[in-house]
């Protein structure tokens, strides 16, 4: 970013650098060059970040599909496979996935602990992996074929959480059946 004289606002010259900014080709966004390092980082300080992100996307996901499958008091066969399906996706986390899971599954109240775990993706994840958490979920709601009215109910709950507007409830749970 330069300093320009004019001439009748037209510039004719620049005299003064104000500020440089990298321009990055992949992502085409400007950023400024005292910001290079820090946005580029080391690989090891991105691999963390992620690391750490789809650790939280699956530990949510995992709670979510757990507590949607045990809202009517029991998981069935078929709901217990599409969990187990998604826990085999986060082999690295699978411990703390099977605690997450056992967690959920025998509490007495779990929606503290499931909503508080979607707070924190809603903070820390982009709105289209949590959009996939809520579309993964309602796919266990379907695993018995069907969506039942308490089951509506709670994937209502969830898009609440997440700042869905109430007007489009009827579009998602559409979507999912």
């Amino acid at each position: 970013m330069k300093e320009w004289f004019t001439l009748f606002f037209i510039p004719i010259f620049p005299f003064n650098t104000i500020e440089t900014f990298y321009h990055c080709k992949h992502c085409n966004a400007s950023y400024k060059e005292s910001a290079r390092e820090a946005l580029l980082g080391s690989l090891e300080n991105k691999q963390k970040i992620e690391k750490e992100a789809k650790r939280l996307f699956g530990k949510t996901l995992i709670a979510c599909m757990t507590h949607m499958a045990n809202i009517d008091g029991e998981i069935s066969p078929s709901e217990l496979e599409e969990i187990n399906k998604i826990k085999d996706n986060f082999s690295d986390f699978s411990n703390e996935t099977e605690k997450v899971f056992e967690d959920v599954k025998n509490s007495e109240n779990p929606e503290e602990f499931v909503y508080s775990l979607l707070r924190q993706s809603l903070e820390t994840l982009t709105s289209e992996a949590i959009m996939s958490i809520i579309g993964l979920s309602a796919k266990v709601l379907l695993a018995d074929g069907r969506i039942d009215e308490e089951e509506e109910k709670l994937l209502k709950e969830y898009l609440l959480v997440c700042g869905i507007p109430k007007h489009m409830y009827k579009t998602v749970i559409e979507k999912a059946k």
